[in-house]
């Protein structure tokens, strides 16, 4: 390939990235699944924004304990699933 297909390529993923539609809704549940912990965790979602960096939704979560995970650490939506 050529580098110049390899740039329309890559121009092509983040216009893909930057226009792709949240997954969660705020106030709707979601399972949080952590790096290094087994499982996944029951979570409600609080906020969101779109990270202007990589184009990605990253969101706020609360715990059933209705206290925010981690004081409130932006989680990225790969992350998050639904049930």
């Amino acid at each position: 390939m050529t580098a110049e297909f390899m740039e329309s390529l890559e121009s092509v993923a983040l216009i893909m990235r930057t226009q792709s539609p949240p997954k969660f809704d705020t106030g709707h549940p979601a399972w949080l699944t952590l790096s290094g912990r087994r499982g996944s965790f029951e979570v409600e979602i609080v906020s969101r924004v779109k990270d202007a960096d990589t184009g990605q939704y990253v969101y706020q979560v609360k715990g059933k304990e209705g206290v925010l995970h981690n004081g409130g650490e932006w989680m990225p939506q790969a992350q998050l699933t639904a049930r």
